[in-house]
């Protein structure tokens, strides 16, 4: 394990806390030797029956840190906990997570099979199946490069196993409208390639710090069509969600989608994580007060 799940897990022991371990699953997808990771929480009072959470890291791949911030509410809501590790040895570079693998460097299509999207359901389904996990469906929370994986996934692979998804402060989006040709639209990819209806159906929640509007930040892409978004990841999210809308509504296409801006927040997961996992499981979540 990384050091900073070998600290997490001494601080759970100590607390005597719920149970932690990491699970690995090889997948296919190009080496032999390729993998996807998570770390599971299963809190003290584990109920087998609600969906999963399952946390997508951001552009350091840095789960530890994620598991951290959202044990608290996993324990509230008793549910069992996946961060996925997209590891930089056997998934390198953005191109390999976020964008979900879909595209090769000379921007030809991956096949389904090695999507970063299709490892993530194998890696669950595994899980599921060890833990002996009767739902199928997950919750699913992104921050960051995180939360650029979790709209992508719904647009590329449908909401069918989505109870819940949030996608909070993405540094720019694969917007669902054919204006634009991938990665910045779908126009070179729609219909067919899309699962828009399901996407559009599922209650997806775009989480937004007012405060994230730094526009010189390293991490914040900068090429014309991301511009085009907005200057920062404030009015990029803004953007994404009002031509969601729009396209939904020029397809006559149900629209579940929701937008919240939170005041005095900006680029941090921990500072959005609160309201993220209230839109994640709603009243489930009766000890929320009690989680950090």
């Amino acid at each position: 394990m990384e050091t900073q799940s070998m600290a997490t897990l001494e601080l759970i022991q100590k607390q005597r806390l719920g149970a932690l371990s990491e699970f690995r699953l090889p997948v296919e997808g190009g080496a032999p030797s390729k993998e996807v990771s998570a770390f599971l929480y299963e809190p003290v009072n584990y109920n087998r029956d609600p969906p999963a959470l399952v946390v997508l890291h951001g552009v350091t791949r840095a789960a530890g840190l994620y598991l951290s911030s959202w044990m608290p509410y996993a324990e509230a809501c008793s549910s069992l906990l996946i961060v996925p590790r997209f590891a930089k040895t056997y998934w390198p570079g953005a191109r390999s997570y976020n964008p979900g693998n879909m595209f090769a460097k000379d921007g030809t299509l991956v096949p389904e099979k090695d999507w970063s999207f299709t490892a993530l359901e194998q890696l669950c389904d595994a899980v599921f199946l060890e833990q002996n996990h009767r739902n199928s469906q997950f919750a699913m929370y992104g921050h960051s490069a995180g939360a650029q994986f979790v709209h992508r996934y719904l647009i590329f692979k449908g909401g069918h196993r989505i109870h819940s998804a949030v996608v909070a402060n993405a540094g720019w989006y694969t917007v669902p409208d054919c204006h634009h040709a991938m990665p910045y639209g779908i126009a070179d990819v729609a219909p067919q390639g899309t699962k828009l209806e399901s996407a559009f159906a599922a209650p997806l929640t775009i989480v937004l710090g007012k405060h994230d509007i730094r526009t010189q930040d390293p991490e914040l892409r900068q090429t014309k069509e991301a511009l085009a978004q907005g200057a920062h990841r404030l009015a990029r999210g803004r953007y994404f969600y009002s031509a969601a809308k729009e396209e939904a509504a020029r397809l006559c296409l149900s629209f579940k989608w929701s937008v919240v801006e939170i005041e005095g927040c900006g680029h941090s997961d921990k500072s959005v994580a609160r309201v993220s996992a209230r839109c994640l499981v709603g009243s489930e979540a009766t000890n929320f007060a009690l989680a950090a």
